[in-house]
């Protein structure tokens, strides 16, 4: 180092924090857990002087781009999402490779050989229209949060490494830290192989995603799994025991969220297959093997949504996985990625709940049933949805508008509160959907249109529940699509929003959403990608959440709140779907049914 050193060659404590995107507190926190973080060059009574040279030398060693940095965000346009389930080491990362253009590299740095790497949701995310690859740890902690590594092996190893000992760390501590909840998830964004690239094609696809979960036994963080258009289970042959455990683990915590989700399940051999005969074989054991699963079963059998879904069909949706080779492709790799692609396409082309709607239709009208049975059976079966907490009158509505910070309708902004507490609400929503409509036998409910009326309503209500509609849409390019966070605000504000829209002219609508917004406490220093679309789904989810008195029902913590507005809403909007449905079966002219179904909903609870 020489003697003398230029005024513009180094940096004060805040100046240094910014350079690295984090605040002085996070500075600190870095260096005490850095040990090769720069020293400064001079210790001042007001702050330390650090050489801005070596600073950006140790972030460019340790993946960390700090404020100058923006990650590009594909998610816009169309898109499907799967989600990858099973215990660890059963080969999720392995398979995950199969969509990554350079698949060895990926499967050398995330399979460890055998030793699953995943110690935290990971999303991934395959977007034709990128050059390279790279992956971001994204965290609540800003000392970790933002660190990056581009997709070669030895530089993802470091990363995950790194990571990886930071999860330890926070599991040691509870998963809690100091000063609250810490969320942690990896995000991986890969040019397609071309297997990923034959699948966006046959469905018209601008990206896909990919969830690699940690293990049925974690919290599932802000990857949400329950959203997946495809869920699939991995499975390995490694003795009828050690599966049957895995299965039943798998089953217990998994089925509520994704019932009515597409499932196929992946059960991985020890067989290698050289030829299409040998495939077939492999094929017929990989069926066997799950019919013997069917004892985790006996409970259910006779339960009416038991037939409609294929996470408890496994015997009927399993797919072989042979031995593959890690750093080339076999002839058993080449047979199954042909099996694997048709699956995939198939389920992203299924339409379950219009198939469901078509069969109660016709089974209505050859019933013959009249519009005030059916009236009364959904009146009985969606009545039984009615939270008992209902009857109190506590509101948490003025804690959130004066919250300290203030909430803001960007989910890392915000500190990812909305977003956690609207995942959490969807889950437990998701899980008492199942717990309620498994109650329901065929021998209680014999005749089919009751039955089919049954499946339908279920199908309807758990997939409403994971749709994200709303008014509002984030057109800047990090944002994700759906801005979720955003639209749980809008839930929560639906009758001053619905107020603003009757009083503004339509070209002030935008305005009147900002506004709202801002009014009660929300802020966003993005408005100017933001656009409103007052009319379809999201305006009549605001009406019925405003008609039906969903934020006005118990709530005293922001989760009994979003649940209330935002999972109540789109679970009302749900409803409202199927009395359309089911009142213009009967004969009933629209606009009578129409309200018929506004005065059920707000005769039934949520």
């Amino acid at each position: 180092m020489t003697d003398k050193i230029l005024l513009s060659e180094i940096a004060g404590a805040k100046e240094t924090a910014e350079l690295l995107g984090m605040s002085t507190a996070g500075l600190s926190n870095l260096r005490n857990r850095y040990d090769d973080f720069p020293e400064p060059v001079k210790k001042l009574t007001a702050t330390p002087l650090f050489l801005i040279s070596e600073v950006e030398s140790w972030m460019e060693a340790h993946g960390r781009k700090g404020a100058r940095r923006h990650l590009p965000n594909p998610k816009s346009g169309r898109f499907k999402v799967l989600a990858v389930c099973g215990r660890p080491r059963v080969g999720k990362s392995f398979l995950i490779s199969m969509f990554s253009a350079d698949t060895y590299g990926y499967r050398t740095a995330c399979s460890r050989e055998g030793d699953d790497f995943t110690q935290c949701e990971v999303q991934n995310v395959v977007w034709e229209n990128l050059d390279e690859g790279f992956a971001v740890f994204h965290s609540t902690d800003e000392t970790m949060n933002g660190m990056e590594s581009p997709l070669t092996p030895e530089r993802l190893t470091r990363f995950l490494d790194e990571v990886n000992d930071y999860l330890r760390e926070c599991r040691e501590k509870g998963w809690n830290g100091e000063k609250g909840e810490h969320y942690h998830y990896i995000e991986i964004f890969s040019p397609p192989s071309d297997f990923a690239r034959r699948i966006m094609r046959a469905n018209n696809l601008d990206y896909l995603i990919i969830t690699d979960t940690p293990g049925v036994a974690e919290n599932y963080g802000v990857v949400p799994i329950e959203k997946a258009d495809l869920v699939l289970f991995v499975l390995a042959d490694s003795g009828m025991d050690e599966a049957k455990k895995s299965f039943s683990t798998l089953v217990e915590a998994m089925a509520p969220l994704v019932a009515s989700s597409k499932a196929c399940f992946l059960y991985r051999t020890n067989s290698s297959c050289d030829d299409e005969d040998e495939y077939i074989q492999m094929q017929a054991a990989a069926e066997r093997a799950m019919k013997r699963f069917e004892d985790c079963f006996t409970g259910l059998k006779g339960r009416i949504i038991e037939s409609s879904l294929d996470v408890l069909q496994p015997a009927e949706s399993v797919l072989g996985v042979p031995i593959m080779k890690d750093k080339k492709s076999s002839q058993s790799e080449i047979m199954f990625q042909q099996r694997f692609e048709d699956k995939i396409c198939r389920a992203f082309q299924a339409e379950e709940s219009t198939d469901l709607k078509a069969k109660l239709s016709a089974t209505i009208q050859e019933a013959d049933v009249s519009s005030n049975v059916v009236t009364d059976f959904l009146v009985s079966l969606l009545g039984g949805l009615t939270n008992k907490e209902d009857s109190k009158n506590d509101n948490y509505f003025s804690q959130f508008r004066d919250s300290k910070p203030r909430h803001n309708r960007v989910k890392t902004v915000d500190g990812y509160r909305l977003l956690m507490q609207a995942q959490d609400a969807c889950r437990k929503q998701l899980q008492s959907l199942y717990k309620y409509f498994s109650c329901f036998t065929s021998e209680e409910y014999p005749q089919t249109w009751q039955q089919n009326c049954i499946k339908y309503i279920y199908s309807v209500l758990t997939k409403g529940i994971k749709t994200d509609i709303g008014i509002g849409h984030g057109g800047h390019p990090f944002e994700d699509r759906p801005p979720v966070t955003m639209l749980v605000v809008e839930a929560i504000l639906a009758e001053e929003l619905l107020m603003a829209f009757k009083q503004a002219k339509t070209e002030s609508q935008l305005y009147s959403y900002q506004k709202t917004f801002e009014d009660n406490g929300v802020q966003s220093n993005s408005w100017n990608y933001v656009w409103v679309t007052s009319h379809g789904d999201g305006l009549k989810k605001l009406e019925i959440i405003k008609d039906t008195g969903l934020r006005h029902r118990h709530s005293n913590s922001l989760y009994l709140l979003v649940r209330n507005c935002y999972v109540g809403g789109m679970q009302k909007l749900a409803e409202y779907q199927i009395w359309m449905t089911v009142l213009t079966a009967t004969g009933i002219s629209s606009d009578a049914a129409e309200v018929e179904a506004m005065n059920a909903l707000r005769k039934t609870g949520f």
